[in-house]
């Protein structure tokens, strides 16, 4: 049986601020331990008005993120400096078949090729920023590529860390060159409000033994 049916359970949390530039969440403290699979969703780019858009081909969704920290209160665990270039690098590192059949829509970059009907090259299509009625054009980011410290850990207890907390700061949107691939087409441009998804451990048993 899988230890998601049995022993954790997802939550997903709101943000207690959102702004174009800033976006902070924090974890509830009740004696929790979460795993260290924390992921943002719903990351990215809407748009009010005009003509859609695409994501720069690297980062995807994530070029919206200029740093991202992990804090607790205020110390900071870890944190992240310009995370899409960074997000970049690391898509670079993936397979092919991985970027093309996994991240392109998952984290909305479009890093990677495909192969046509007579076997040419062909690449990928950049995801489209779409108006706020449409979910489709956000994103996922697993943390984990942001925080070393989430590959080192077990599972991160809120007795130990009692105030933790996710930062993340925004390019600004007169940077639209950071953002999207045509920077002549940003009317309407807002960033995206977005969940944290945490994986918290419910039983007890399980996180004695970690």
């Amino acid at each position: 049986m899988s230890i998601f049916s049995s022993s954790v359970k997802s939550q997903i949390v709101d943000p207690v601020f959102h702004s174009e530039t800033r976006c902070e969440f924090r974890l509830a403290n009740r004696g929790e331990s979460y795993l260290p699979t924390l992921r943002l969703g719903n990351l990215g780019l809407q748009k009010t008005a005009g003509n859609n858009n695409f994501y720069h081909h690297g980062p995807g969704g994530a070029s919206v993120i200029s740093r991202i920290s992990l804090m607790d209160g205020n110390e900071e665990l870890d944190s992240l400096r310009q995370a899409a270039q960074w997000l970049t690098f690391k898509a670079l590192l993936k397979t092919n078949s991985e970027n093309v059949n996994v991240m392109s829509d998952l984290e909305g970059g479009s890093v990677g090729w495909s192969a046509g009907a007579t076997g040419e090259l062909l690449s990928l299509e950049d995801k489209v920023i779409r108006d706020d009625t449409h979910a489709s054009s956000l994103c996922t980011l697993d943390l984990r590529l942001c925080f070393p410290i989430l590959n080192n850990i077990s599972h991160l207890s809120t007795k130990l860390f009692p105030n933790l907390r996710v930062v993340v700061e925004y390019h600004p949107n007169s940077k639209v060159e950071l953002l999207v691939n045509n920077i002549t087409d940003v009317d309407g441009l807002k960033k995206s409000v977005p969940i944290l998804i945490a994986d918290e451990i419910t039983d007890a048993s399980l996180i004695a033994t970690l």
